[in-house]
């Protein structure tokens, strides 16, 4: 079993979140909270104190306590342990969930599209049943053996060039997201537009959730004393301050 453990451990070790990116990524998506609590300023002013209005203030102030506290905790530990690559993955996927649905749910409080604040809170149940089944599915395809093969298939040159042009528009889905939200507000029906917001939305919220797979690495890691790669590898030196 340490063996499947180790195919699923060495999927992809080159690929993790540093220090330096940890810092700098907060950065450049700081324009969207702005934005949202700019809206929630103006709607405060025009309709008063809520609760609604008073969401986006409060929810971003907590998400980013949180971030820096996360990003804090990483630089304190000193540390360039193989398997904290997996626990900073799995931790920022989860940053970036929470940061996406409260975009989400802050635009269905400010601007009011096709669903309202009750689906909202249906997401966060479907997310942790999401991630549930997807942690699950990991854990039965690693006693499968599956992973040995995904590992050769990843080798190949077509799907490393996929993965990384996949991997270059995470940090503009905000970004693209909003100049899509534009350009169908100006040029698409009201439908329309709200079912597009929507899919968006959704999509932005889950696809973070799939860098779950790094807690089950980093169980495994810890479970079977994995601590070095497949090169040996003990250290990750980006995540040292």
């Amino acid at each position: 079993m340490k063996e499947k453990a180790c195919d699923l451990i060495y999927l992809n070790t080159k690929r993790y979140i540093s220090l330096a990116t940890l810092k700098t990524f907060y950065w450049s998506i700081i324009f969207l909270p702005i934005i949202m609590v700019a809206k929630s300023v103006a709607t405060i002013k025009a309709n008063g104190i809520s609760w609604e209005t008073l969401f986006p203030v409060i929810s971003f102030a907590v998400w980013s306590f949180m971030y820096w506290a996360f990003v804090r905790k990483v630089q304190s530990t000193n540390t360039k342990n193989f398997e904290l690559r997996f626990l900073v993955n799995g931790i920022f996927g989860l940053l970036m969930s929470s940061f996406f649905w409260i975009v989400y749910t802050t635009f269905n409080f400010l601007v009011k599209p096709l669903f309202g604040f009750d689906f909202c809170l249906w997401l966060l149940l479907f997310y942790v049943l999401f991630s549930t089944i997807y942690i699950s599915l990991i854990i039965l395809s690693t006693h499968k053996g599956a992973f040995s093969k995904i590992r050769k298939l990843g080798n190949s040159a077509k799907v490393m060039a996929l993965d990384a042009f996949l991997a270059s528009l995470i940090p503009l889905a905000g970004t693209l997201g909003m100049i899509t939200s534009r350009w169908l507000s100006t040029n698409a029906s009201v439908s329309t537009h709200d079912i597009v917001t929507t899919i968006s939305g959704v999509s932005l919220i889950f696809i973070p959730s799939l860098a779950h797979i790094n807690f089950v690495q980093y169980f495994y890691c810890k479970k079977y004393k994995i601590s070095c790669d497949e090169n040996g590898d003990t250290t990750s030196p980006k995540l040292k301050p």
